[in-house]
């Protein structure tokens, strides 16, 4: 009784203002944007078994750290989120709604871009507050130079409904008194932008519709392939003894199918074959008919259902998409680190092909007016002199 009686008088002693900007803060960092974004705070949250972060690391994010040090202010702010949950401790956060049952599919639906920011003192804050009038706004982006990292005048800002970002780009909102211009939807900014590319010849022709309808095509294709269920798989259990067995399974049972993926989730394995659902009846009632054994250990074997095969393909995705963008980040990282190295050795870089270019003109300049060596020189001919020359010779 005496707990609860300190800690429901220290919530009570916590400031109001104070607890809605840290509410805001965790309701962002665990919101459906961020949270599939944030490859840090997801992993680390995947990587424990309840889910439950320490709120320890969240007190190391910055714009966190800047309103408060307290853990106990956290866990309070956190009481009236309907984002996030509080342990029974009061020492870890989770999402309230698990993120792989979460749906991004509509959000570009959301997105909106806006110019017309001025070059200095602009912070998401400042945009996000500009655009309250139109509706909540989930995630800002200010847009940046790759190399300089200098804002370039302009945002993208996700909101939580189409009609917020509708309603914005009718608008025209104002920053700081100065009204905004060219605020249109991300998909319409987007195909500008690409049109722009091709006409400067760099990007071939493709038009938004032909993009849309081959991306549909090939995720129709993909989600329409078998997937195995196969859980109480045995701790000791790794991908390689999952995959090795049931292939060995086909090929005893004579069957043409087999798992051409394994993907180890909380415990549980999902095997895709590159085979529609109808072609693996059999397989799957040769599954049934005996034990499956996977390291001595019986395991539970059943076809995936919709909500676990959506499930799957929006991890498949994501993952696919963190991919593609961390190789294009090293293939950066690495350019960069080749233009560093050139200029601090010598060996390379803009300087050092200018350098380069000036000592081969230089050389050529020397070749054309320096006579070989071993062959003499030709006397230069005194055109003035040469018909005094020709008299005294008569």
């Amino acid at each position: 009784m005496a707990d609860n009686a300190t800690t429901a008088k220290t919530e009570t002693s916590i400031d109001a203002g104070l607890l809605a900007k840290v509410q805001e803060r965790i309701d962002f960092f665990f919101g459906d944007v961020n949270f599939g974004r944030d490859r840090f705070l997801r992993n680390r949250t995947m990587a424990i078994p309840d889910r439950y972060i320490p709120i320890s690391i969240l007190l190391s994010f910055n714009t966190l750290k800047k309103l408060t040090m307290d853990p106990a202010v956290v866990a309070a702010a956190a009481k009236n989120s309907d984002v996030v949950e509080v342990n029974q401790a009061g020492e870890g956060l989770r999402r309230k709604v698990p993120f792989e049952s979460a749906s991004s599919s509509d959000e570009v639906t959301r997105r909106v871009h806006a110019a017309g920011f001025p070059l200095l003192n602009v912070t998401w804050e400042k945009v996000r507050d500009a655009f309250k009038c139109c509706g909540k706004v989930t995630y800002v982006r200010l847009r940046r130079d790759r190399d300089t990292k200098v804002f370039l005048g302009s945002v993208f800002l996700d909101f939580s409904t189409a009609e917020s970002a509708a309603k914005a780009v009718a608008s025209t909102p104002e920053y700081e008194g100065t009204k905004l211009k060219d605020v249109k939807m991300f998909v319409d900014w987007l195909e500008a932008s690409r049109a722009q590319k091709r006409a400067e010849g760099k990007q071939p022709a493709r038009s938004a519709k032909q993009q849309i309808e081959s991306v549909e095509e090939i995720e129709a294709e993909e989600k329409n392939k078998f997937i195995l269920r196969v859980s109480k798989l045995p701790e000791d259990c790794a991908w390689q003894d999952i995959k090795r067995t049931f292939v060995d399974i086909s090929e005893s049972k004579g069957l043409e199918t087999a798992p051409a993926f394994v993907d180890l989730f909380e415990g549980v394995a999902f095997l895709r074959y590159n085979a529609i659902p109808e072609d693996c009846t059999k397989l799957l009632e040769e599954l049934k008919k005996s034990k499956t054994l996977i390291n001595e250990t019986e395991v539970e074997v059943d076809a995936a259902s919709p909500e676990q095969r959506e499930a799957y393909w929006t991890r498949m995705f994501l993952h696919k998409k963190e991919k593609s963008v961390n190789k294009k980040i090293m293939k950066r990282k690495e350019n960069r680190n080749k233009q560093r190295r050139g200029r601090k050795s010598g060996g390379g870089g803009r300087s050092f092909r200018n350098e380069k270019r000036q000592r081969v003109d230089q050389t050529a300049t020397a070749a054309t007016t320096t006579p070989s060596a071993g062959v003499a020189a030709k006397p230069s001919v005194d055109v003035a002199a040469e018909p005094a020359a020709k008299k005294q010779k008569a």
